[in-house]
């Protein structure tokens, strides 16, 4: 429970990311033009449905002939992504001043 607020900037920092690719670091600007590229559509948000608080969904929207890439997409992004402290302060930053104007 004490973490369940995190929950939050885990979601709005799913797919803005870096990820390690072939031990290659892709910095999440990379990574938002290649899901653009690829997809039809992605989204990432709370599973309000379910009866489990945390639990959450993820969407990515693909050409039928692309569903490889969306099993690839998935794995990537919840195995390979970089963990950078600079981009979850920046959304905690962004939702304290959204907070604050509201």
């Amino acid at each position: 429970m004490e973490r369940r607020p995190l929950l939050a900037v885990y979601l709005a920092n799913f797919f803005n990311t870096p990820v390690v690719r072939d031990g290659v670091r892709i910095e999440f600007e990379q990574v938002v033009a290649e899901l653009e590229k690829d997809t039809v559509d992605y989204d990432i948000g709370r599973a309000t449905w379910m009866d489990v608080p945390e639990s959450i969904r993820i969407s990515i929207q693909i050409e039928p002939e692309k569903y490889e890439l969306a099993i690839k997409w998935l794995r990537e992004l919840m195995w390979d992504s970089v963990f950078d402290k600079k981009v979850p302060d920046i959304i905690l930053l962004g939702r304290i001043s959204g907070d604050l104007l509201t």
